[in-house]
């Protein structure tokens, strides 16, 4: 399949003209960035700190929307560190969810409470090294934000596993 200059698209003979057409459209376009990317990348809120440390990674949820309104947080370990904590917050500051005391080898945790759907968090863990807090967040570190699908787009999604799993479901007349 080719697209000249005139946004002429060939090579695609058994799909109609007007799809053709389509195709050569949205190949062409500028595709902006979805709008969430955005507010991953917004302003800091005050989960972050002062750390004099080399912070450590937060590995899950990272930056994307997840399906689940609870949703399981997970973390490297940090050498040294005998006890952690994690603090999930919305985006106006206000924290909601706060894990009880970690032992050194837990680098997982679920919240006991549901999260909001449709809204976006922000999530840090702080560790205890020689008696000392270091924040997965430190000043260099990016702030690690996710958001939970909204009720609308779940349902949305469920109806489209439905739709997939379907045995008389339509075939689609060109696989692109």
């Amino acid at each position: 399949m080719t697209i000249d200059q005139a946004g002429t698209v060939s090579g695609l003979d058994h799909v109609a003209p007007t799809r053709r057409e389509e195709i050569a459209k949205a190949l062409t376009e500028r595709i902006e960035a979805p709008e969430i990317l955005a507010k991953f990348s917004g302003p800091d809120i005050t989960l972050r700190g002062p750390n004099s440390r080399q912070p450590f990674k937060l590995l899950s949820p990272a930056r994307t929307v997840v399906i689940s309104d609870h949703p399981l947080f997970q973390r490297e370990k940090l050498a040294g560190a005998t006890s952690y904590q994690v603090y999930v917050g919305e985006l106006n500051g206000q924290e909601v969810a706060k894990s009880e005391e970690l032992s050194s080898d837990q680098t997982k945790w679920r919240p006991a409470a549901l999260l909001k759907r449709g809204e976006i968090y922000s999530w840090a863990v702080a560790a205890v090294v020689d008696g000392k807090e270091v924040l997965s967040t430190g000043a260099a570190a990016p702030e690690m934000k996710f958001q939970v699908l909204s009720l609308n787009n779940l349902q949305q999604l469920r109806s489209l596993l439905m739709l997939a799993r379907s045995p008389e479901r339509m075939p689609l007349p060109c696989a692109l």
